[in-house]
Parts: C-alpha cells; structure tokens; sequence
C-alpha cells in the first residue's frame, strides 16, 4: 500500500514541492515536469531510496521547468534545503534540472562533498549527460545517476574518494613524446648524409648570365590565411564551492544538456 501512494504523489504535481508523503514516506525523486511514466517514477524514487538507505546519504533528483536567480547551484541547493533533505554532518545530493533553457546541476552538502568531488561529478556528468540528458532520455539518465551516486558514496566510505585516472593518459604522452623524439633523429640522420643539397636564398646561379631581362614587375594577390578560434561550448561547467542562502556549504557543478 505504501508503494502505491508514493507513486500517486509521485504522479501528481501539485504535490510534487513536498518530499515527505501522505504515509510519512521520504520522496526522493520530485518530478514537476512529467519527464518520466507513472511506472518510471516509482522505479526511478525506489533506486534513490535504496542508495540513500543504505548509506545513510540522501541521493534525489528533482527537475522543474526554471528557476530563479542568477547562480542555478544556488537555487538547487536553496531547493534541496527547503524540501528538508539531509544537512551535514551526512548530507547528501541532488541532480536538478531546469528543462526550460536545458540546464542540469549536481549539488552536494556535508560528507557528500567528498563522495562527489570535482573529479566524481565531471564522471557522472560525462555518462548521465553526455549519454542520455542530451538526448533527452530522463528516466535513463535519473537510473544511472543512482548507480552512479551507489558508486561515488562507496568509494568514498572506503576511503578511497572517486580521483580522474591519470595513467593511460601519461602513458599516451610519454609514448607520443618517444615517438616524436625518435622521429627527429631519424630525420635530422638522414638529412645530414645529403651532403650535396645546400640551401641559397636566390636561383641566380640557375639563370645563365645575360639571358633574362625583366621589362615589367608586378605583384599579384594569390591566397589569404584566416585563422579559427573555438567558441566556449555552452555545456561546459561551472564547478566549485559555494554556499546557500542559509549559509550552509555546498559544493557543485551545472552547465547545459
């Protein structure tokens, strides 16, 4: 019977600011926007809850249509605050989106910080965004952000946090620089057994003296050379600490889906 209400409030969105159900249920998944079934809703709430239970975090996703003010990692953290989520010393998460302008925010208090560093959200934010948020695919994007928020706290309750790997990409510099390296000396080897080739910065030992008379000069426009620069994407992240309008710490990155 208690699944049963929390999917029915999980359907509806005039109920969907409260994250305590009619039982005395916590919801962790408020979906305003309808992104997901009826049927998704209940599966994607009952994967947050497992990961929050079981490590005493509170793991949710809440999505809305916009926001405002002009810091979004703000508002999401104001917005985890006022639905009575977990302050420190455990805290927990949230993956918040804005559906009108397509923007996405991961926020996190108390221990969670650590659990989700810089290096921890621009993982997930790789996989969830990149992968499914882009293609609008919500249901699948809000399931993996529970694997993956499973992940990031189990790392970091065994003391070893979520780090950006760093060896595969050493190894593929190092290896690029061997060759690089390897290259030059074998070009410059080769170069300096072509004894007979010297350079001359004009062709006047080419042209038999007396033979070439220039009556007119003139110069001619032959190619241009524009240079490109890259635009800022707009998916890229603002990332960093911060805190809500209560004061409290929060760390967190957003951008664009």
């Amino acid at each position: 019977m208690t699944s049963v209400i929390i999917c029915l409030l999980l359907s509806v969105p005039v109920f969907a600011e409260s994250a305590i159900s009619a039982s005395g249920e916590k919801v962790y998944f408020i979906d305003n926007e309808n992104l997901c079934t009826a049927d998704e809703r209940l599966k994607v709430n009952e994967a947050l809850k497992r990961v929050s239970e079981k490590y005493g975090m509170d793991v949710t996703v809440y999505d809305t249509r916009y926001y405002n003010g002009s810091d979004i990692r703000v508002y999401a953290a104001d917005k985890y605050e006022e639905l009575g989520y977990q302050s420190a010393p455990a805290g927990g998460v949230m993956l918040f989106l804005a559906t009108e302008d397509r923007d996405w925010v991961i926020v996190e208090t108390g221990e969670a910080m650590t659990a989700f560093n810089s290096d921890a959200r621009d993982y997930i934010s790789e996989i969830v965004v990149d992968n499914y948020l882009n293609n609008d695919n919500f249901y699948e994007a809000y399931i993996r952000f529970a694997e993956l928020s499973d992940e990031m706290i189990g790392m970091e309750q065994a003391g070893t946090p979520y780090k950006k790997p760093f060896g595969g990409l050493l190894a593929t510099a190092i290896a690029l620089f061997v060759g690089v390296v390897a290259g030059a000396v074998y070009s410059q080897s080769l170069k300096s057994r072509n004894k007979t080739v010297r350079f001359k910065a004009g062709a006047t030992d080419y042209v038999r003296q007396n033979s070439m008379h220039v009556n007119t000069s003139r110069d001619f426009f032959l190619y241009s050379n524009v240079t490109r620069t890259e635009r800022a994407n707009s998916s890229d992240s603002n990332s960093g600490d911060f805190s809500s309008s209560s004061g409290s710490s929060f760390s967190g990155s957003s951008g664009k889906y």
